[in-house]
């Protein structure tokens, strides 16, 4: 019989501590205060700047304010403007540099994949460019690299054909 009476007493124990657990949980939500809200500041639009790039990092575009003549004056002839040199990058992780246009001359330099070229000319079977490599940290070379390896945008079309010889 004590035996039933203490598990009496243990239940009604638990019971009445669930019973108070869920009672004071209940009264401390309604009296306590919500949190206050957190105020954020409005986006504010703003631009990204621009950035220019120059193709010739030796010499920089100089803008000077010119005059705009109504009628040209005898003897003054417009030159027209040369078409900038067309650009393009190594594909592989890296190229050769060559002498020559041909798998048996030798290698300038080892150019790593990436690394902007300019296009100078292009040999007379179309299979060659006579290219500037441009460093950032050192001046550029000349010399000679398979088209195959090189990126552009431009058509073989409007690049002029050149020998063998610098």
């Amino acid at each position: 019989m004590p035996r039933e009476d203490t598990m009496r007493r243990t239940y009604l124990s638990a019971v009445l501590l669930i019973l108070l657990s869920t009672l004071i949980g209940c009264s401390s939500g309604s009296t306590s205060t919500p949190p206050p809200r957190l105020r954020l500041p409005s986006p504010t639009p703003y631009t990204l700047p621009t950035i220019t790039w120059t193709p010739h990092p030796t010499s920089s575009p100089v803008i000077s304010p010119t005059r705009v003549l109504a009628t040209p004056s005898p003897g003054l002839t417009p030159t027209p403007k040369p078409s900038p040199a067309p650009y393009g990058w190594v594909r592989p992780l890296q190229a050769r540099l060559r002498e020559k246009p041909s798998l048996e001359a030798r290698t300038i330099t080892l150019v790593p994949g990436g690394t902007t070229v300019q296009i100078l000319g292009q040999s007379r079977d179309r299979t060659w460019y006579r290219v500037r490599v441009i460093y950032l940290d050192r001046p550029p070379q000349e010399g000679w690299m398979a088209a195959g390896i090189i990126a552009t945008f431009v058509s073989s079309n409007r690049i002029p054909l050149v020998t063998d010889t610098p």
